[in-house]
């Protein structure tokens, strides 16, 4: 984790994407809602730059697993990923990375680093800015420490 308690800091999200980003909140040890029973560190970063729905900001939210729930995010992803017609993909920029293959979808992805996983995902993306922030991802990805 980063100083400011996220893998990905707001300055590299930043960098990766064009938009200005602010770290909104950190959860650690935060039963993820998909998997239950299955806790990760969740930091959440969010934008006003492109305001979607309602007015609301752009989010992104990312969940950091170790040991024995970095294989439950991992195998979660892969068939949340399959279930919704995507494919995992190996990422191009980010080594142990990966992105759910979707077509025009908003993106995710996960980075694997022995026993830990990273999975990224913007909550909310129309989508227009999903096709903005699809051409950035690989970055994003690259960014995690």
């Amino acid at each position: 984790m980063t100083n400011e308690g996220c893998p990905l800091s707001a300055e590299d999200l930043s960098s990766a994407t064009g938009l200005t980003w602010t770290l909104r909140a950190t959860q650690p040890d935060h039963e993820l809602e998909t998997l239950p029973g299955v806790t990760a560190d969740v930091c959440v970063l969010t934008s006003d730059d492109r305001p979607q729905l309602g007015g609301d900001p752009l989010v992104l939210r990312v969940d950091a697993a170790d040991g024995p729930a970095a294989e439950q995010v991992r195998a979660e992803f892969d068939a949340s990923c399959s279930r919704n017609g995507g494919t995992p993909t190996p990422s191009s920029a980010a080594s142990g990375a990966r992105t759910c293959e979707k077509g025009s979808s908003v993106p995710e992805g996960l980075v694997e680093g022995g026993d830990r996983v990273v999975q990224l995902y913007y909550v909310t993306a129309d989508e227009a800015t999903s096709e903005e922030l699809d051409g950035s991802f690989e970055k994003v990805l690259a960014a995690v420490r």
